[in-house]
């Protein structure tokens, strides 16, 4: 069969189903929600769709819509289980839930994503940015639009008429409460004196160069700092076992785990206004497989900073990942370390691409993509 036609004849497979489904169990605004969405997916040329069970497509379709209007909470008045999907296509929730993912990170949605959920959610899920920094929902800012009106109309500054407009907010916003412009500089190393200070040192007492750091390196007195380790006690985490990235591309759910735990390493990185470096988030997924390779009974650090990101990805382990087995862990722990080491250049290279593709986790199996302004 033709590949056109073969794509043709899925499409239109999978809008039955899905119709079919919302005449039973969705509102027609959430319908509209579902076909709009595969009408997106069945658009995108180089997105395989002819694969897999239309069945699983058709699940994976609405259990997009349904994360993103929040249905799969009890609370909400059109209360959707995950169980009323997968029992209606007779498929499985762990492959769907893997295959919605994968929509998701292909086309880019995120909570509170236009068009596939209500205003309402839409409006307090994005986000905007003032020029002094100050970052506020959607919805908060149309609140403070009619201050931000009636204040500028004290000093005489102009106003366009449509005010709805979400990329016009920040300047009117900001033009109505002022700017403030705010400047970050790097300490110089406390030893040369000359590069940038990138590593604090507890010895200095304050912060140091990568070159200086490894060049006056002491057992004595650098003992417990998480840049120095004995010879003897080093170990080869690029050794350990781990999925290959064709194994990781083509299972959807080897790349749930994944994001994951990329996911909680973002949420790490974004509250430290993304000033972490790479450096940082691979010394996490080495202590995690000092944890769970090397069977370490105490990880033992003495940042705060890297103890607080090593509880958070165990945390999201414990909850996202409670079914899955050690030796899986392990290989899915070791190919992010691959990936990371292999991408970085000693700036923080995997954070920015894992922040722009894997997004903030905010919850088992959801993420929340936001671009490099937010």
């Amino acid at each position: 069969m033709d590949p056109k036609e073969k794509k043709h004849r899925r499409i239109q497979e999978v809008r039955s189903l899905l119709d079919e489904f919302s005449k039973q169990h969705l509102s027609p605004q959430l319908s509209q929600y579902v076909i709009k969405l595969w009408d997106q997916i069945g658009r995108k040329r180089n997105y395989i769709i002819t694969e897999g069970k239309k069945e699983v497509w058709a699940s994976a379709v609405v259990y997009v819509i349904a994360r993103l209007n929040f249905l799969f909470d009890k609370d909400n008045s059109s209360f959707l289980p995950p169980d009323t999907i997968c029992n209606f296509f007779d498929t499985k929730k762990r492959t769907v839930s893997a295959r919605a993912s994968d929509i998701e990170k292909v086309f880019k949605i995120r909570l509170g994503h236009e068009d596939l959920c209500n205003t309402e959610i839409s409006d307090s899920l994005t986000f905007v940015r003032l020029p002094n920094g100050l970052v506020l929902s959607k919805k908060m800012a149309k609140e403070m639009g009619g201050l931000a009106v009636k204040k500028l109309e004290k000093t005489n500054i102009s106003l366009e008429d449509d005010m709805e407009s979400a990329d016009a907010l920040p300047s009117l916003l900001s033009s109505a409460f002022g700017q403030r412009k705010e400047f970050v500089t790097l300490a110089k190393c406390s030893i040369c004196n000359s590069r940038k200070g990138k590593r604090k040192c507890t010895r200095e007492k304050g912060w140091v160069c990568s070159q200086c750091c490894g060049n006056t390196r002491q057992a004595e007195r650098c003992q417990g700092c998480e840049f120095y380790r004995l010879s003897s006690s080093t170990r080869r985490y690029a050794d350990i076992p781990r999925f290959s990235t064709q194994d990781m591309a083509s299972d959807f759910q080897l790349q749930s785990y994944a994001d994951a735990i990329e996911g909680t390493l973002c949420v790490w990185d974004h509250s430290h206004q993304r000033l972490l470096s790479d450096i940082s988030a691979l010394r996490i997924i080495e202590m995690l497989l000092d944890k769970y390779y090397y069977h370490d009974s105490d990880v033992s650090c003495t940042d705060s900073l890297l103890r607080e990101g090593f509880d958070m990805v165990l945390n999201s382990i414990s909850d996202d990942l409670a079914d899955v087995s050690e030796g899986v862990i392990v290989k899915i722990l070791g190919v992010i370390h691959f990936v990371a080491r292999r991408r970085s250049r000693g700036g923080r290279e995997y954070l920015d691409v894992i922040q722009q593709y894997v997004g903030l986790r905010v919850g088992s199996g959801m993420r929340l993509l936001l671009d490099a302004s937010s």
